[in-house]
């Protein structure tokens, strides 16, 4: 049971933080594909590996897409949610900063992790996911200090 525990939590990382998909995980840790979308539904209440892995992404980046959606909804005359000229003026200075703060954000650095977690499981597959696990924290503290310095 333990190592059934293990080995699902070896997927789930593969999956949520490393980016691979149930097809790279089954070729990889030998568990069917049947098994791997069960567990990836979530079971007994868990959140699903999709929500998990959509909660990672979001960045900068995602943000100011969605500014920029906003942005071009506005210039085609659509309904958006900004609803007045002082909430397109911040909608435009936010982002110019992001332009400006986060040319290498953190969906950079975590595709250049993902690149380097596919290559290490290859070598130390053990030593890889425990790897994972670091790499996630550290993206998630640069997310904040990133936060905390635009406040």
């Amino acid at each position: 049971m333990a190592a059934k525990k293990e080995q699902k939590a070896a997927a789930r990382e593969l999956f949520v933080e490393s980016g691979m998909s149930l097809k790279e995980i089954s070729a990889l840790m030998k568990i069917s594909e049947k098994t791997l979308n069960r567990w990836a539904k979530g079971e007994n209440g868990d959140k699903s590996w999709k929500d998990s892995r959509k909660d990672l992404t979001v960045s900068p980046l995602k943000i100011r897409e969605k500014l920029l959606e906003e942005a071009e909804k506005i210039a085609r005359g659509e309904a958006t949610k900004i609803s007045n000229t002082d909430g397109l003026s911040k909608l435009v200075a936010a982002i110019d900063r992001l332009d400006k703060k986060f040319r290498i954000t953190p969906a950079v650095i975590k595709n250049v992790l993902k690149m380097y977690d596919n290559w290490l499981i290859g070598i130390d597959k053990p030593h890889a996911i425990i790897n994972a696990k670091y790499q996630k924290e550290f993206l998630i503290q640069k997310i904040k200090d990133e936060i905390s310095k635009e406040q």
